[in-house]
C-alpha cells in the first residue's frame, strides 16, 4: 500500500467535497446524479448559503435546463429537498448514518471524500468519483469490491467496471486498485493562515482594496464613496474594531479574504456588494453583533472569546438581503435600503409611518441629537458637533435617516467614534 501512503500525504492540500453514503433500501430513482446534488446542498446548507440552479448544475455537472429540473424533482418526490433547494431532512434513512449524533443534522451522515478537480480535468466527473471512492475502501484497508462501489455510487456494475479500465490505462490506478494519480490535477486548497500578532490592518486594508479595484471597476471610481482611500480607512476601522473585540489575526482576514467574498457571489456583481458592504453596512452590523453578545454575555448566555459564530450568521443573512435588494431595485434601490437587525434585539429606526388623527408626528429636531450625545458619547464635545450635524444637508434632506446614521455611528468603540462623525457629516455614510 506504499502508493495510498502516498496519495495521503500529496492530497492532503486539496478542494474536495463529501458525498454521502446511500444504504441498501435506497430508492433506484435516486440515481448518482442525485446523490451529488443532495451532497451539494447538504455542504451549502452547513455553511447556511443558499443555492441557486445554475450553482447546483455546475457543482453537480448537468445540464442547467432540462437534467438538472428531474433531479431535483426526484429529490422532492423524496422528501430530501425542498422548492428553495434546501436540505431535508432523511426521514427515509435511504443514506448511512455516524454512530454519534453531532450539533448540525447536516453532518450526521456518512460520507465519502471527493477531490475537486482543475479546470484541465484528466478525468470525467464520474471517473474522478469513482477514483476517489476505491481510495475510501483501501484507506480501510479493503480492496474494493466492484459491486460495492456500483452500489454506493447509484452506478451499474459494468459501468464501473468499463471506468476502471480507463483509469488504470491513464495511469491513475495501478494494479492493486491504489491512486497513484498525479496530484496537480487537482485543486489547490485555499493556503492555511497562520496568526500574526502585528499585523498591521492599514496595509492589510490596502492591499485588499488595490487587489480588487482597478480601473476596470466604475471607471475607476467607487460607487459609494467618494474615493477608494475611503473605502480602505472604512476597512482598516472595521478590522481594528474586530481585533479590540477579541477577533485573532488570523479570524479577522480569513473573514474579509474568504467570507465576504464568497458570500457575495461570484458574478459581477460582487465588486459592487462589497464595496455597499465595507462602505455602508458592515460597521453597524458590527456594532449589532457586538452590542448583542455582550448583553447575552452580561446575562450569563454566553460565554465565547469573540462574536465569530454570530457575526458570520448575520454576515451572510444580511448579505443575502443585499443581494436581493440589488436584483429587484437596482443600484439606487440599493443605495437608500437600510439593515434590520431586530432579530438580534437590537432597535433599528423605522421609517415615521403617517400620524393618526389627533396626534402629532415624531421629529428629530436638536434637542433629539443632544440626547442621543448625552446618552452614547458623553465623552464627544457635543457644543462643537451639534452646529455641523443641524446645518448639514443629510439633515435637511432626511433627518429621520440622518439620526439613524449618527446612532449607529456612536455606537462604535469611543476611539472611532468622531472619526464615523466625520465620515457621515462629509459621505452621507459612504454616498457621493
Amino acid at each position: 500500500m506504499q502508493s495510498d501512503n502516498y496519495e495521503q500525504c500529496s492530497f492532503s492540500g486539496k478542494m474536495f467535497r463529501l458525498l454521502p453514503r446511500p444504504t441498501r433500501t435506497c430508492p433506484r430513482e435516486i440515481g448518482y446524479h442525485e446523490v451529488k446534488a443532495y451532497g451539494e446542498l447538504l455542504y451549502r446548507s452547513r455553511l447556511d448559503l443558499r443555492t441557486t440552479p445554475a450553482e447546483l448544475a455546475a457543482a453537480v455537472g448537468c445540464e442547467r435546463w432540462h437534467t438538472l429540473p428531474k433531479i431535483v424533482r426526484g429529490l422532492q418526490e423524496h422528501g430530501l429537498a425542498d422548492e428553495q433547494l434546501k436540505p431535508l431532512q432523511d426521514a427515509g434513512r435511504y443514506f448511512h448514518r455516524k454512530k454519534n449524533a453531532k450539533r448540525k443534522w447536516q453532518n450526521e451522515f456518512q460520507t465519502t471524500t471527493i477531490y475537486l478537480q482543475c479546470q484541465d480535468a484528466l478525468l470525467t466527473d464520474v471517473q474522478n468519483t469513482i477514483l476517489w471512492t476505491i481510495h475510501s475502501f483501501n484507506s480501510m484497508g479493503k480492496k474494493p469490491p466492484l459491486k460495492s462501489v456500483a452500489t454506493l455510487l447509484r452506478l451499474d456494475y459494468r459501468t464501473v467496471a468499463r471506468h476502471l479500465k480507463v483509469l488504470q490505462g491513464k495511469g491513475c490506478l495501478d494494479a492493486e486498485l491504489c491512486v497513484t494519480a498525479d496530484p496537480r490535477h487537482w485543486q489547490d486548497a485555499a493556503p492555511k493562515l497562520e496568526d500574526a500578532p502585528e499585523v498591521r490592518w492599514d496595509e492589510f486594508a490596502a492591499q485588499w482594496v488595490t487587489s480588487r479595484y482597478d480601473d476596470g471597476y466604475n471607471h475607476g471610481k467607487p460607487r459609494f464613496a467618494l474615493a477608494f482611500s475611503q473605502v480602505r480607512q472604512s476597512l482598516h476601522e472595521g478590522c481594528s474594531d474586530m481585533a479590540a473585540a477579541g477577533y485573532t489575526s488570523v479570524q479577522i482576514r480569513d473573514y474579509w479574504e474568504r467570507v465576504v467574498p464568497d458570500a457575495c457571489g461570484s458574478n459581477g456583481q460582487q465588486l459592487l456588494l462589497m464595496e455597499f458592504f465595507v462602505e455602508r453596512l458592515f460597521y453597524k452590523m458590527f456594532a449589532a453583533v457586538e452590542k448583542s453578545t455582550n448583553r447575552n454575555r452580561h446575562l450569563g448566555k454566553f460565554h465565547g472569546e469573540n462574536s465569530l459564530g454570530l457575526l458570520l450568521k448575520v454576515t451572510t443573512g444580511q448579505i443575502r438581503t443585499m443581494r436581493t435588494c440589488l436584483l429587484e431595485r437596482g443600484v439606487q434601490g440599493l443605495e437608500f435600503w437600510s439593515p434590520d437587525f431586530s432579530s438580534l434585539g437590537v432597535r433599528t429606526l423605522p421609517k415615521i409611518p403617517s400620524a393618526p388623527a389627533g396626534r402629532k408626528r415624531q421629529s428629530y429636531d436638536r434637542t433629539e441629537f443632544e440626547r442621543l450625545f448625552a446618552k452614547q458619547a458623553p465623552e464627544v464635545d457635543r457644543n462643537s458637533w451639534l452646529p455641523r450635524l443641524m446645518e448639514s444637508p443629510q439633515f435637511k434632506e432626511d433627518p429621520e435617516q440622518f439620526y439613524l446614521d449618527c446612532h449607529y455611528a456612536l455606537e462604535a468603540f469611543p476611539p472611532c467614534r468622531v472619526q464615523r462623525l466625520e465620515r457621515v457629516l462629509h459621505g452621507t455614510n459612504g454616498k457621493a
